[in-house]
């Protein structure tokens, strides 16, 4: 039975990669900050603690998984947040949490992950980025720094760790129904927008109503995650949902400006 850990498995796309995986007879090792088994159905589902945030729990996990000399065939690198705010309007110690998780956490846990599968000699770790990652967004630019920075490293590492037998992946959603943007959209976070941003806000919360019907489901990409982790293919990135083809297909078709001013005309008017 193969064996994945997945972080960030709590709810939404976590929540979706474990039911699935567990119904394709892996051995699911749920991670979050506070396991609660009665969050998933599947008896090869179990809940461990793993919080990104901290390095000490991280090593402590690997380094209690290496004891017992079981393969890791994949890591699914998940657990991430954001929230919906102007630069100007967004606190430093929300900018240092949000990295905290999205990136350095990512790499903490990518880093035991490497060892691992770098003397097994195969593997594969799989990031869930966002089309964030490669289109910038007005009321996101932290979240979206976050995204670019899973990108850049993510393509990085796939060059270092081919030849040892691992893949590095991206998966990369577009908009997406989880209580992520629930949050992200929650009116505390819009009350706290500054007046000349105003605007922008109200934009994107009608938007936000308007398409949320049409966005990818969490089961589809835990699809996606799961046809990663076990296509044997070399690619490098996986789009999920039309939001995020449609977006990739234009930044190829058109200059990097002319890109720029139909995203903006497009969120900003």
């Amino acid at each position: 039975m193969p064996t994945v850990l997945i972080t960030g498995t709590s709810s939404g796309i976590g929540l979706a990669a474990c039911t699935l995986f567990a119904e394709k007879g892996w051995h699911v090792l749920a991670g979050s900050r506070n396991p609660d088994a009665s969050l998933y159905k599947g008896k090869s589902i179990e809940p461990v603690r793993l919080d990104v945030n901290d390095p000490g729990n991280v090593e402590a996990f690997f380094s209690e998984y290496e004891k017992h000399k079981t393969p890791l065939d994949c890591v699914v690198n998940n657990a991430g947040w954001g929230i919906s705010l102007p630069f100007e309007d967004t606190k430093r110690k929300e900018v240092a949490e949000m990295f905290q998780t999205n990136v350095f956490g990512l790499m903490e846990v990518t880093r035991h992950a490497c060892r691992i599968m770098r003397h097994q000699k195969r593997g594969v770790i799989i990031s869930v980025a966002s089309i964030a990652g490669l289109v910038g967004s007005a009321l996101y630019p932290i979240y979206v720094s976050t995204k670019f920075a899973v990108e850049g490293f993510s393509e990085s590492l796939a060059h270092e760790m081919r030849e040892m037998g691992v893949m590095v992946k991206l998966v990369e959603p577009g908009r997406v129904q989880t209580k992520f943007f629930d949050r992200a959209y929650a009116p505390i976070e819009l009350n706290r927008v500054s007046e000349p941003y105003k605007h922008l806000a109200e934009r994107k919360l009608a938007q936000h109503l308007k398409g949320v019907a049409h966005y990818s489901t969490a089961e589809q990409v835990a699809k996606v995650i799961f046809e990663a982790a076990t296509d044997g293919k070399k690619l490098l990135r996986y789009p999920v949902g039309a939001n995020a083809l449609e977006d990739i297909a234009q930044k190829k078709l058109l200059t990097d400006q002319e890109f720029f001013e139909k995203v903006h005309e497009k969120f900003v008017g």
